[in-house]
C-alpha cells in the first residue's frame, strides 16, 4: 500500500477514526521538508490530524475547524464523503488545497485523506468576482 500512495502526486494521510495517523505518502513528507516544518510532528505518523486542525491559528484557523468537521464525519459515517479548498500560506508563496476524505470501509474504520494542490486554477476563481480591467467586485 505505501508503494502505491507513494506514486500519488497529491499529499495523502491515513488517519484512524479518532484522527491517529497511520500513514503518509511521500508527497506529504516532501511538502514538510520543502517547508521545513515541524508537520511530521504536528501531522506525521503517529501525530493526531484532528489535534493539528484543532490547533491551528491565524487566518487559516476557520478553514482547518471546518476540515476537521468534515472529516470526522466521514469517519462517523455521517456523510460519504467531504471536501473543501483551502489557501496554504507558505515562507515563499500562497498555494490552494482542495481536501477531500473518503472513508475507509465502514463508520470507524478510517479515513483517507488527500490534500491536492490546485493552486493552478485559483486565480481564475478572483477573475470571476472581480473585473479585469478595473479591479472592481463584479455584482454577480
Amino acid at each position: 500500500l505505501q508503494a502505491a500512495l507513494d506514486t500519488l502526486p497529491e499529499h495523502i494521510a491515513v488517519i484512524s477514526a479518532e484522527g491517529d495517523v497511520l500513514m503518509v505518502n511521500e508527497a506529504w513528507r516532501r511538502f514538510g521538508r520543502e517547508q521545513q516544518s515541524s508537520s511530521d510532528r504536528a501531522t506525521g505518523v503517529s501525530a493526531n490530524y484532528f489535534a493539528a486542525c484543532r490547533n491551528a491559528t491565524g487566518p487559516a484557523r476557520g478553514e482547518a475547524h471546518a476540515a476537521m468537521r468534515g472529516i470526522r464525519a466521514v469517519a462517523e459515517g455521517a456523510l460519504a464523503r467531504f471536501s473543501l479548498e483551502y489557501r496554504c500560506e507558505t515562507p515563499t508563496e500562497t498555494l490552494w488545497f482542495a481536501v477531500t476524505a473518503s472513508p475507509l470501509g465502514p463508520p470507524g474504520g478510517g479515513v483517507l485523506v488527500a490534500h491536492a494542490d490546485v493552486s493552478e486554477r485559483t486565480p481564475y476563481k478572483a477573475l470571476a468576482h472581480t473585473d479585469p480591467l478595473t479591479g472592481v467586485a463584479n455584482r454577480r
